[in-house]
């Protein structure tokens, strides 16, 4: 496991999970990403302590959680059901499958069981890992702003019916005479 460096309050930070049994490979993407202020990560060659300590994990609002893991873990258990299990403990996960082989189409695993991306592991892996890191970030931030935006629209409108209502109640009274 990376050192865990020091975060600062209001950014938003991504959790990389790292789950490979080739150590060697682990190494290379953690040294790579680390590097990154924003990145903190997560290296673990072992599928179920990796799940025992996700479990535990506390989600802050401002961090995202992204899941490397390898085709080959995911094989020798059940894809959909560990894809089930990993999204019950944090719906907002993404999970990224590394692949060795060069057909994509044979891997069990789809985009629509809740896989974000699927990257061949080579030379490149790390460059891509990071291209996936930062359309997730953008995409989630588009969200959070759109749903921010929705719901001060949706606070303009009540307002702006109620001041509506309270004139048209005002005018009807005044018209009859009465004030209060």
């Amino acid at each position: 496991m990376i050192k865990i460096k020091q975060l600062k309050p209001g950014k938003t930070y991504i959790n990389f999970f790292i789950i490979d049994t080739d150590a060697t490979f682990n190494n290379k993407i953690s040294k790579e990403l680390n590097r990154d202020p924003n990145y903190q990560i997560h290296s673990y060659t072992d599928l179920r302590f990796f799940l025992d300590q996700f479990k535990k994990k506390t989600k802050p609002k401002d961090e995202i959680d992204l899941i490397i893991i390898d085709n080959n873990l995911l094989t020798r258990n059940n894809p959909e059901e560990l894809i089930d299990q990993i999204k019950t403990i944090n719906k907002t996960a993404e999970i990224i499958v590394l692949t060795d082989d060069t057909d994509t189409e044979n891997i069990p695993v789809t985009l629509e069981q809740g896989v974000y991306s699927i990257i061949k592991k080579n030379e490149n892996a790390i460059f891509r890992i990071e291209n996936a890191a930062k359309g997730i970030k953008s995409l989630k931030n588009f969200l959070a702003k759109k749903r921010t935006v929705r719901i001060s629209l949706i606070i303009f409108l009540l307002f702006s019916l109620t001041v509506f209502l309270l004139i048209m109640i005002f005018m009807t009274r005044t018209l009859e005479g009465n004030v209060f």
